[in-house]
């Protein structure tokens, strides 16, 4: 018996097992802190064929003491901090844009900020899933869409974190299937554990993917992933952390391609189209005389 919603909205789009995958295009911390690079990366996003945008609340202050972290850490979030001043503006230009805006909150605090700007469903990043409990549960208390990626994660810390869905009484839950190494090898990726996920915890599922590849988020939709989740960056020459295993736009582009002729080519139902019909008089195998036969035989 499923536990959880197998028709889920977001925003205007329905995800189930029926519907177009839904796909997040991850900017995380390619806005380099700049409100213009943002934008930037929302309109390539749109072009692109998405669904959602995704950023990161994150702080510093909030989620290390920094007695106890090393001084590198406070130098990279000094890089790709994003003043959550910011989010409403961004939210409202996805929205012009056509696009659900999402932002994973990582500290308990980010969640109250989301909720003001009244965001459609939560992203759980991976870190969260194995070692954040109380901000799962805090989460799912809002009684809106969960997506949660298990990268790094062991079973039990996912049956952990789905316990806590569950005893929220939440059951609006998406599970991602993640390899938290940047970039993935399609060797590594393991598309088949989404059949176990969806098994094991009767919900929906989908991939979350740090290949370099276009074409292996049209595989694992093949494979049942009703939500796609990929970096996506303006260059790969920029600086920044997560620039150099995202796709550039004309990837994007092609990668929702390739998700969506998939979708097209999933069909399950046996037809014989007008043209097969055409040809088949065509190439029907027929029975011929080789000579003339009385009309009286």
């Amino acid at each position: 018996m499923n536990k959880f919603n197998q028709k889920i909205r977001i925003g205007k789009k329905l995800i189930s097992e029926k519907s177009p995958a839904f796909i997040i295009g991850e900017i995380g911390s390619n806005h380099n802190l700049s409100l213009k690079t943002a934008k930037r990366l929302i309109d390539i996003a749109a072009a692109a064929g998405v669904d959602a945008v995704k950023f990161q609340s994150l702080k510093f202050d909030e989620q290390y003491l920094e007695s106890e972290t090393p001084g590198f850490l406070k130098k990279l979030h000094a890089k790709i901090d994003l003043a959550e001043n910011l989010f409403v503006e961004l939210a409202a230009y996805s929205e012009k844009k056509g696009l659900v805006f999402l932002s994973a909150p990582t500290y308990l605090l980010s969640l109250a900020i989301l909720e003001k700007i009244n965001m459609a469903a939560y992203k759980i990043a991976s870190p969260i899933t194995f070692g954040f409990t109380s901000l799962i549960a805090a989460a799912a208390k809002m009684k809106k869409p969960l997506i949660l990626s298990a990268g790094y994660c062991s079973l039990k810390e996912i049956d952990r974190a789905v316990k806590a869905v569950l005893a929220s009484g939440n059951r609006q839950l998406i599970l991602l299937h993640c390899v938290a190494n940047y970039p993935t090898l399609a060797k590594d990726a393991s598309l088949g554990f989404m059949k176990n996920l969806k098994e094991r915890y009767g919900c929906l599922v989908g991939y979350s993917d740090h290949t370099m590849s276009t074409v292996i988020p049209a595989v694992a939709v093949a494979l049942g992933a009703r939500v796609i989740e990929k970096h996506f960056t303006y260059s790969r020459r920029a600086e920044g952390p997560d620039h150099s295993f995202a796709l550039e736009p004309k990837e994007l582009t092609e990668m929702v391609k390739n998700i969506r002729q998939a979708e097209q080519a999933l069909g399950f139902s046996h037809k014989i189209s007008p043209f097969e019909k055409k040809m088949k008089k065509l190439v029907m195998m027929k029975l011929v005389a080789a000579k003339d036969i009385p009309a009286e035989a």
